[in-house]
């Protein structure tokens, strides 16, 4: 992290990871895919499919813009102790014109420690940031992977698939768009099967209730 505009907007740019964990997962496929009859032997019957957009999920929990407020507040506060910080150590440095002799090198090591110490905090605060960002987006998934099983289990579906029939294409490089069109495995869904509006609102009413 910097003391800089530039800096803030690396650590700011956490606020927009949602989408990027939430389009990464999509790859893995399936969430709640366990089936409404466990334990029963395969029948002829069709298996009873549900999709989810897991972006639109992600993105649309009351708990997920909680614990985003929260992330950015912390981002902000650590931003505002480096500042601080760092116009201590430009001080020091400014300092030093008006120092001779033993008093200067005194003052000359001071900034220099102070200095290296800034730059580490600066990436420490950044790495763990980064790190609270992936416990909370991990923590989400696990719980949308449950609550997807139980509304499985409540509706008789057999299997809660991610959807990714509307994953973009890249226009701009042949290799990644072959990889794109490789990876997909759904190029038409019928939207009655959709379930993400039910879902979301389903842990929302959840979250809702946990917060009283």
């Amino acid at each position: 992290m910097a003391t800089s505009n530039g800096g803030w907007k690396r650590v700011a740019g956490i606020a927009g990871c949602c989408a990027a964990l939430a389009a990464a997962i999509v790859g893995s496929g399936v969430i709640g895919a366990r089936s409404a009859r466990a334990g029963f032997a395969p029948s002829n019957q069709a298996p009873i499919v549900a999709i989810v957009d897991l972006e639109t999920v992600i993105n649309s929990l009351d708990e997920q813009k909680s614990k985003q407020r929260e992330l950015e507040d912390n981002a902000k506060a650590e931003e505002a102790r480096l500042k601080s910080f760092a116009e201590q150590v430009e001080g020091e440095k400014k300092a030093l014109d008006g120092l001779t002799g033993d008093a200067r090198a005194t003052a000359e090591r001071k900034f220099r420690d102070d200095l290296f110490k800034l730059e580490f905090e600066r990436q420490l605060a950044t790495r763990n940031l980064s790190i609270r960002g992936g416990e909370m987006l991990r923590d989400l998934y696990m719980k949308v992977d449950a609550a997807a099983e139980n509304l499985a289990k409540k509706n008789g579906y057999d299997l809660v698939l991610v959807s990714d029939e509307k994953a973009p294409i890249p226009q701009d490089d042949q290799a990644a768009a072959r990889r794109a069109m490789l990876l997909k495995r759904m190029l038409y869904v019928n939207p009655t099967l959709d379930i993400t509006q039910e879902l979301v609102q389903t842990m929302n009413n959840e979250f809702a209730m946990g917060k009283r």
